[in-house]
């Protein structure tokens, strides 16, 4: 596979998080409580936040790109797996999409970025 398909493979995955992510920040303004809180901050604001410097960071338009970027992921992952485990344990309730809870879905967006993140690298390094 070549570094373009990973690197078009993350944006697409990126660009699709981040309009799910708007619609959620959206409910969660005019309608609130849509997303549980994250020391008192809605999850879907701090998901947006990162996925937007993600997302910068991966075309390119931010220095310390891979930094940025592998901070923001991490960190991206980190949240959804509290929430994801907080489903789990019933302790806070995640919005939902085809009665899939997002938290489970962001954690698979956010682990599938990072793994496309370290392919594109390794290639671009193989390349070099």
């Amino acid at each position: 596979m070549k570094k373009s398909h990973f690197f078009l493979a993350n944006l697409l995955i990126s660009i699709i998080g981040l309009i799910t992510i708007i619609v959620l920040v959206l409910s969660q303004i005019f309608m609130g409580d849509v997303c549980p809180p994250l020391f008192g901050i809605p999850a879907c604001f701090i998901i947006f936040i990162l996925l937007i410097l993600l997302l910068l960071s991966h075309i390119k338009l931010l220095k310390d790109k891979n930094i940025i970027y592998f901070v923001c992921a991490f960190s991206g992952l980190l949240t959804a797996f509290y929430f994801s485990y907080s489903q789990v344990e019933g302790w806070q309730e995640c919005p939902c999409l085809l009665k899939i809870p997002l938290c489970y879905l962001s954690m698979l967006m956010f682990s599938f970025l990072l793994i496309l993140k370290v392919f594109e690298i390794n290639l671009q390094k193989r390349e070099s």
